[in-house]
């Protein structure tokens, strides 16, 4: 007999947007330094109470699971990681008359030719 593999149909949500990216981030370091509940957080929990803030504003936005939400703040987290590796490089050229801006500016342009597409 043949090998018969089934397909997992997945629902699959549509990509991140730039303001959810936002709001993730900031709903992950609200949760995560938050005094009352303190910095030693089971990760679960942590994650537990993102998803339920995140879909409490089902409106602003789609309803994600937590594992969609730790996946994607994976990917940004990875890539702020090298942006600020990059940075950190760039900025220890020390190069003279170089503003902010430019030390971003070449930091952005290093980064595009060197991370992969991960997002």
């Amino acid at each position: 007999m043949a090998n018969v593999r089934h397909k997992k149909v997945v629902n699959r949500k549509g990509n991140f947007t730039v303001q959810e990216d936002q709001l993730l981030c900031h709903l992950y370091l609200s949760i995560s330094q938050d005094s009352i509940e303190g910095v030693n957080q089971k990760k679960d929990k942590v994650w537990e109470r993102i998803t339920d803030l995140w879909n409490k504003d089902k409106d602003e936005h789609q309803m994600r699971s937590a594992k969609s939400l730790q996946s994607r703040f994976s990917d940004l987290n990875y890539c702020i990681s090298k942006f600020r590796g990059s940075l950190r490089q760039v900025e220890n050229r020390n190069q003279s008359g170089a503003s902010e801006k430019d030390i971003v500016s070449i930091c952005s342009n290093f980064l595009l030719t060197k991370l992969d597409r991960r997002l």
